[in-house]
């Protein structure tokens, strides 16, 4: 019963959020709206101030996401706001982009017979709009390639290399073939990569994607 009652609440919180900031007649009414949702207990622990609410519900409108879902999926890191990786998935879909992995971390032989390496590998299908046909296309990621680009010595990719690798190849994958999906913004596990930024530790939930742990998650 004590679920069901948590459910309800839940429910009952999110129906009374608007659903887009248009909704709104002034800048007081946004803000009010914002720290409704702070108070909600719905959102991550980094997000604490209305200012962060409102920018991140905005940013999220323009990639056509609905406000709890961007404060659930935008996060910001060295500066800069970046999309879960778990959500690229999904926003394909919403593109009417189908997807499958056609390798999933498989041994290949190098092109220069040097020894074996490993490959990722998606194929997207699509219909085309214009030829009114069934299009498709794939795209690749090596083990050799992250280690040129100095990601394989990190932490994150020596304990889930399986799925950094993945996560890699999907956000390759969508920027290079479809990337009116993303309008330049990174995911957070290629911003968690960057050069000279400090790592933070990423894990493995229920559904097997790996997610960044909010620092207060890292502290627990």
């Amino acid at each position: 019963m004590a679920g069901n009652t948590k459910t309800k609440e839940i429910a009952k919180t999110e129906s009374n959020l608007p659903t887009k900031l248009s909704n709104f007649d002034s800048v007081e009414e946004v803000m009010k709206w914002a720290n409704t949702a702070i108070e909600s207990g719905l959102l991550p622990d980094s997000i604490t101030e209305p200012e962060q609410v409102v920018t991140i519900v905005q940013h999220g409108k323009e990639l056509g996401l609905s406000p709890m879902i961007a404060l659930n999926n935008l996060h910001v890191i060295a500066g800069r706001p970046v999309i879960s990786s778990s959500m690229l998935g999904a926003l394909l879909k919403r593109k009417g982009v189908e997807w499958v992995w056609e390798e999933d971390f498989v041994t290949i032989e190098k092109p220069d017979k040097s020894g074996s390496d490993k490959r990722t590998k998606l194929k997207f299908f699509w219909n085309s709009p214009i030829t009114d046909s069934v299009m498709e296309t794939e795209f690749s990621v090596t083990w050799a390639q992250m280690e040129v680009a100095g990601y394989t010595t990190k932490h994150n990719w020596k304990k889930y290399p399986k799925e950094m690798m993945r996560a890699r190849c999907l956000a390759y994958g969508v920027r290079a073939n479809f990337p009116e999906i993303l309008m330049g913004i990174y995911s957070d596990l290629e911003v968690n990569d960057i050069a000279g930024q400090e790592e933070r530790p990423v894990e493995m939930n229920q559904e097997g994607e790996i997610i960044i742990l909010d620092n207060n998650e890292e502290n627990k």
